[in-house]
């Protein structure tokens, strides 16, 4: 039997920087995903009956971290559920366009439109998920006075939402 090591099991850091319309320099990445050590204790042979909302790990976003449940339907990952800032709001087009285009550049993982995955599979750390295709990282470097800005984006399971930090920025 193999030994588990979920703590070291950090996703692989992604970075896309580009250039856009903005006269801006881009640079876009996924949130650290924090597993929960309790996953391994879990029943897997209940999970494989039923439905069932389960606390799988934390995304550290612009508020801390924060609480990933994932929605399991017969032992199968049907959906995860990300808890929202308070202070998140939907953005203006122009960057809900620009978080989209960032997110479309992002490599690897799974994302929502891969779903419904194993929970066993994921729990055992054998299924890498491309957390930037559900929350993204976007620091956008205008150079002007104010220096730039940086968001916190999540697009699911929720509408598209962000919030806003000061810049320089500390992630």
């Amino acid at each position: 039997m193999r030994k588990h090591t979920r703590a070291t099991a950090v996703a692989r850091k992604k970075t896309v920087t580009f250039r856009h319309s903005l006269k801006a320099t881009v640079t876009a990445r996924p949130p650290e995903f924090e597993y929960l050590n309790t996953l391994m204790l879990l029943d897997m042979t209940r999970l494989s009956r039923g439905r069932h909302r389960i606390d799988v790990g934390h995304l550290k976003g612009s508020c801390g971290k924060r609480l990933v449940k994932a929605v399991v339907n017969k032992g199968m990952i049907t959906k995860f559920e990300i808890d929202p800032c308070k202070d998140s709001r939907p953005p203006v087009a122009a960057l809900a366009k620009l978080v989209r285009l960032a997110q479309s550049r992002l490599k690897g993982g799974i994302g929502p439109k891969d779903l419904p995955v194993p929970f066993a599979d994921f729990a055992a750390g054998r299924i890498e998920i491309g957390w930037g295709k559900f929350c993204i990282w976007v620091i956008i470097e205008d150079f002007g006075p104010q220096g730039g800005t940086v968001y916190f984006c999540c697009a699911y399971p929720f509408p598209l939402k962000c919030g806003a930090l000061p810049f320089p920025p500390t992630v």
